[in-house]
């Protein structure tokens, strides 16, 4: 398993259509690109290097460089963690 230092790994959730695994994210950008990076990590890359999937959630939408296959949070992505995310009580 990877290096993600403001992440730690909870659990794996394996079903029939495979497994996903759980991460207790620390509330801050760095963990906020953590989540990119394991994103982009973990999806396939097309002809390019480039991740095919990308993130249906706007807390995480990332850019990916290619040559240093790491993954960074959008603009729009940085705006909503910090003004909405970070906002909610938890």
């Amino acid at each position: 398993m990877a290096n993600y230092p403001k992440c730690t790994y909870n659990t794996t959730i394996v079903t029939d259509e495979g497994s996903i695994d759980i991460y207790d994210v620390e509330d801050s950008p760095e963990g906020q690109q953590n989540v990119c990076q394991i994103l982009a990590d973990a999806s396939p890359k097309n002809d390019a290097g480039r991740p095919v999937l990308r993130s249906p959630w706007c807390l995480s939408t990332f850019n990916y460089n290619t040559e240093t296959k790491v993954a960074t949070p959008t603009d729009s992505a940085r705006r909503f963690w910090g003004s909405v995310y970070t906002a909610i009580p938890k």
